[in-house]
């Protein structure tokens, strides 16, 4: 029941949305939700997530581990969890999934690179920006993050 239980709870938690309150939308259930600054939230008593997922993804193998060394007449049936697979731009599909140590690793691969996603929009988002300030400017990106630069030095010094 313990394996069940854990290896369940780890794929639900991995496979979710979080809900978030800015206007970010909705990613995986993520450090960064707080206008991508995890300080923030740790600052309001929250807690860290992405090593909590760690943590559970730890757990479950260890458990698939301990269940691999007890003998066969006393092993359960390995349980099948539904599982939401999310690739890329294409549907997210629905399977049901045998808990072994592969489909372990990979939800929380999976998991990682949701994170990073949605991480990462924000930043792309800005060097899109950039892009275009550079194009109609006839300059280099470079040379508007070195103006920047030396901007934001005259403020420090100044």
């Amino acid at each position: 029941k313990a394996f069940e239980f854990m290896t369940g709870n780890f794929f639900k938690l991995a496979e979710a949305d979080s809900v978030c309150s800015d206007n970010s939308g909705s990613g995986p259930f993520d450090d960064s939700t707080n206008n991508g600054s995890a300080e923030a939230e740790n600052e309001e008593g929250g807690f860290k997530i992405q090593p909590c997922m760690a943590r559970l993804a730890e757990l479950a193998l260890r458990m698939i581990h301990i269940k691999s060394l007890l003998p066969p007449s006393s092993i359960p049936p390995t349980p099948i969890h539904h599982v939401r697979h999310h690739d890329g731009d294409s549907e997210d599909e629905e399977n049901d999934v045998e808990v072994t140590f592969t489909s372990i690793s990979h939800t929380y691969a999976q998991y990682q690179r949701r994170c990073l996603r949605t991480r990462s929009k924000q930043v792309i988002s800005n060097l899109v920006d950039l892009r275009r300030l550079a194009q109609s400017q006839k300059c280099f990106v470079s040379d508007i993050l070195e103006v920047e630069r030396r901007r934001q030095q005259l403020e420090l010094t100044g």
